[in-house]
This record gives C-alpha cells, sequence and structure tokens, in this order.
C-alpha cells in the first residue's frame, strides 16, 4: 500500500514544507484521538511514536531530519513533547498541538468543541484552573454530543480534502530540479530508488533528499556538473578562506556561497 502525504500550504508558507507535512501526521492522530477520547492528558489529546517508527512513516527523511524537524516545531511552539509512558524503559514520545497549531489548524483542544487556551499549550507545564460550571446532564446530553462529534469528523474530512488539492495544485508549480518535486510524485518511491541508485553506481557523497532526480540525470550523461553538490557539506578550511580573508580575486563570500546546494 502506497503512503500518501499531505500538508496545509499555508503552514508550509510559515514553517517550511518539513514542519507542514509533520504537523500533519500528528494533527490527523490527535483528532482520530479526540473522537474516540483516547490519551487525553493535561486537559489535551496526544499522540506518540517512535523515532524508529517515524522514519518507517517518512522514508524519505532520516532519524536525524526527523530530530531535527520536532526540535524546530518545538522552538516554533507548534508543538508539544510529552511522556505519559508507564515504564522508563518505554521509548515513545508523546506529541500534541500547541494552542496556535489548533488555531492554525482549526482542531478543537476538548472534546466540546471550544477553542480552550492553557498555559502548557502556550510552552509552559502548567495548565490553567478552569472556570466553575454546572456539570452537564451525561444521558440528556449523550444524543447531541455524538451528533455534534460526527458533524467534526466530516468536516475534518472535508478539510483534508480541501489540504490534499491544495497541495497538488502547490506540488505543480514546484521546479522539476527541486528535490521537494519527488517527494511529492506519484511515482515518489520509484524516484527514490533510481536516485539511489544513480548516486552509488557515480559513487556521489550526497543523500537522495538532497537532490532532484532531474538533476541527478543530468549529473550522470555530465559529470562535470556535479563540481558544487561535490563540495555540499563538506568544505575544508581552506576552501572556506576566501569568504574571510577578502581574496585576491573576485568577492570571497561570493566563493564561499558558489558552494551552497542549487
Amino acid at each position: 500500500m502506497s503512503l500518501e502525504h499531505h500538508f496545509s500550504p499555508e503552514i508550509a508558507k510559515i514553517y517550511g514544507v518539513d514542519i507542514a507535512i509533520f504537523l500533519h501526521n500528528i494533527a490527523y492522530w490527535v483528532q482520530k484521538n479526540l473522537a474516540n477520547d483516547l490519551h487525553f492528558h493535561e486537559k489535551r489529546y496526544w499522540t506518540y511514536n517512535t523515532l524508529d517508527a517515524f522514519t518507517i512513516i517518512f522514508p524519505y527523511w532520516s532519524r536525524r531530519q526527523i530530530e531535527r524537524i520536532i526540535n524546530n516545531s518545538l522552538k516554533k511552539g507548534i508543538l508539544l513533547k510529552g511522556n505519559f509512558n508507564k515504564t522508563k524503559y518505554d521509548r515513545k514520545g508523546w506529541y500534541a498541538l500547541t494552542d496556535m497549531s489548533h488555531k492554525l489548524l482549526n482542531i478543537p483542544i476538548s472534546r466540546n468543541g471550544e477553542m480552550e487556551i492553557t498555559k502548557r499549550g502556550n510552552g509552559n507545564h502548567q495548565t490553567v484552573t478552569p472556570i466553575a460550571d454546572n456539570k452537564p446532564d451525561i444521558k440528556t446530553h449523550k444524543k447531541s454530543f455524538y451528533e455534534k462529534s460526527n458533524k467534526k469528523k466530516h468536516e475534518f474530512a472535508d478539510k483534508m480534502q480541501n489540504v490534499k488539492t491544495e497541495t497538488k495544485s502547490t506540488v505543480k508549480e514546484i521546479d522539476e530540479d527541486n528535490p521537494i518535486y519527488d517527494i511529492h510524485a506519484k511515482d515518489w518511491h520509484e524516484r527514490l530508488d533510481k536516485k539511489r541508485a544513480i548516486i552509488e553506481e557515480m559513487g556521489l557523497n550526497l543523500q537522495p533528499d538532497q537532490i532532484s532526480l532531474a538533476k541527478l540525470i543530468k549529473i550522470q550523461a555530465n559529470p562535470k556538473l556535479f563540481n558544487k553538490e561535490q563540495s555540499h557539506g563538506r568544505e575544508t578550511a581552506e576552501q572556506r578562506r576566501p569568504a574571510f580573508d577578502g581574496g585576491t580575486k573576485g568577492n570571497g563570500l561570493q566563493k564561499a556561497q558558489n558552494y551552497l546546494p542549487h
């Protein structure tokens, strides 16, 4: 069964495509746990997974890349990380959306559908004591609760369908030389295998996610095109020096920038 990964173009504009894809996955499971009333801790719904499991869900990311995406999401205040494991040997990480993410994705924090604001959701570990209210009669409101829950399930499904449509139109606008093009192509798995084969055949010092298949095919036809890509990620002190000693010819900073991936 092929995997399909989606993201919100609006979130991608603000935080980047990687975070948008990862956040969409977390949002999907948080919404599912909310509907089934599972994993409710500190006044919000959580989902859990291990880093090894994430590398299977996102085969185009390495373990280190996933750790970086999670850390960046935490720093930007759009993701929460907790530990609700029953044993200290359990390596699962628990993740939840912050209040900001709930607003961006239009997902309620609690099952009553309200966008409650908590200190935990704003980056702290304490929760706000809610204002006292009369406890509703569960039997009386049982029918209306399930009707509201089903309605929100359909609304969320419609929203995700719209995001999928928007994502397809966004991907069409991406240049074929951009590695992101390969990630969202329908034949992304075949493209990944082809990239790995070319990189191994030519002995290139690259990861498949660093270069597009289109550019690799060009390099395969003309290996001289690899001069700049070969320098990516392993500059020596001598290579970096023109950026700082002023250089004798040309602009040293411009020379250093030539080593960056295109």
